[in-house]
């Protein structure tokens, strides 16, 4: 069983980072569930997670609500917060769901898109093809 340290995966609080830190907690704890660093069953304590990342514990204690409001952890009786993590039904609607967005996207765009930015993508492109051209013949 591999034994994983809450630092490992909760960044201290940085002080670039202008969002509130609630939203700061949130970001590092539903990407420690959607990577499975955090599994189903793992318990969310406050303290741990607030000295984890050098901060008090009402962010964490936000956060963790909000991760029970998008059914990520539920909080039970005399146990506390519990990881719930991400079934197969929740991640292939996800997929669903960011197909159509793409889809969206990419429709919006293209009607919306002026002749510059056309040109700015062609060269992003070009200069993305000359990259991969230069580094494949290096490693050939």
């Amino acid at each position: 069983m591999e034994v994983v340290t809450l630092e490992e995966f909760l960044d201290k609080r940085d002080g670039k980072d202008e969002r509130p830190i609630r939203e700061i907690v949130l970001d590092n704890l539903r990407k420690a569930i959607f990577n499975n660093k955090l599994k189903p069953g793992d318990r969310l304590v406050e303290t741990t997670i607030a000295e984890a990342m050098g901060i008090s514990r009402t962010p964490v204690r936000e956060a963790l609500r909000q991760l029970e409001l998008e059914g990520l952890a539920t909080n039970a009786p005399r146990k506390g917060t519990v990881v719930n993590g991400i079934s197969m039904k929740d991640a292939l609607e996800m997929y669903d769901v960011r197909e159509v967005l793409e889809g969206l996207a990419a429709r919006l765009t293209c009607n919306n898109i002026s002749r510059k930015n056309i040109n700015i993508l062609k060269e992003i492109i070009n200069n993305i093809m000359n990259w991969y051209s230069y580094h494949l013949r290096q490693y050939s």
